[in-house]
């Protein structure tokens, strides 16, 4: 007869561990934070990226040809970085170079240098001549006449006659705020081509509608086109207004993502 009361309170004991055990294992564990080494953002190189007007001078150290672009490591003065032009495979190692701006290069391939560079900067082109540095690219307001060059170098002016849906450069810079975000056709004279800049090519264009200063209005264009200086072409795109690439390139009208037609 004392047994069963013993056996009871057995099983009475074995229930409230049970219990207890229970309750413990659905206590939330304290979290572990595991670094992830493969998607941790790196913070950018601190390089300045230079406006349009500054020259850097700069030695090449080493250099490489990859897709579209000739990659550079210089260094100027005390700073060592990375520089890509279009593609150049004259560029020689050791030599000085000279240009003008630069603007970060987005998604850059993955380079071979022994220094590594979480930055690329990227310029029109170099020269050893400083005073031939030119950057090549055109901000917006640049006064531009809509004029081919043939082989002899004699500028030749072109008559443009409009197509049909086409809005005019006039109406398009007068009132760009009705036009920003929106998909147009634009028509005029190629008169400033520089190929492959972060991957679009950039020209200007003009179809001979003046303001009332008498200055040719002109547009900026990036395209994936090809196209030649001189050709008249007519494409469709998106308008974007007060565009800012940095390194001193805002536009205060664009077109983007322009298709040939």
């Amino acid at each position: 007869m004392i047994q069963q009361p013993i056996l009871m309170i057995n099983k009475l004991v074995i229930i409230l561990l049970g219990l207890m055990g229970l309750i413990l294992a659905c206590k939330p564990k304290p979290a572990i934070i595991e670094a992830d080494t493969e998607n941790t953002v790196q913070d950018p190189v601190s390089e300045p990226v230079s406006s349009p007007q500054d020259l850097h001078q700069v030695e090449v150290v080493d250099m490489q040809n990859l897709g579209k672009y000739t990659y550079m490591h210089v260094r100027e003065g005390a700073r060592s970085f990375c520089v890509a032009i279009p593609l150049n495979p004259d560029i020689k190692k050791g030599t000085t170079y000279y240009y003008r701006g630069g603007l970060i290069m987005a998604n850059p391939e993955k380079l071979q240098f022994k220094e590594k560079f979480e930055t690329v900067f990227i310029v029109a082109s170099v020269s050893e001549n400083p005073l031939s540095s030119n950057s090549n690219w055109m901000p917006e307001g640049s006064d531009n006449k809509a004029t081919s060059q043939n082989e002899t170098g004699e500028i030749k002016e072109v008559k443009i006659i409009p197509a049909a849906g086409v809005i005019k450069l006039s109406e398009l810079i007068q009132n760009r705020s009705k036009y920003d975000g929106k998909i147009i056709k634009v028509q005029g004279q190629c008169v400033k081509l520089n190929r492959m800049i972060m991957n679009k090519n950039w020209l200007h264009i003009q179809d001979n509608t003046v303001n009332p200063n008498g200055q040719k209005y002109d547009l900026t264009i990036t395209t994936v086109e090809d196209v030649q200086l001189g050709d008249v072409v007519l494409f469709e795109g998106k308008i974007a207004i007060n565009k800012d690439f940095g390194a001193g390139y805002k536009y205060d009208i664009i077109l983007e993502e322009a298709r040939l037609k």
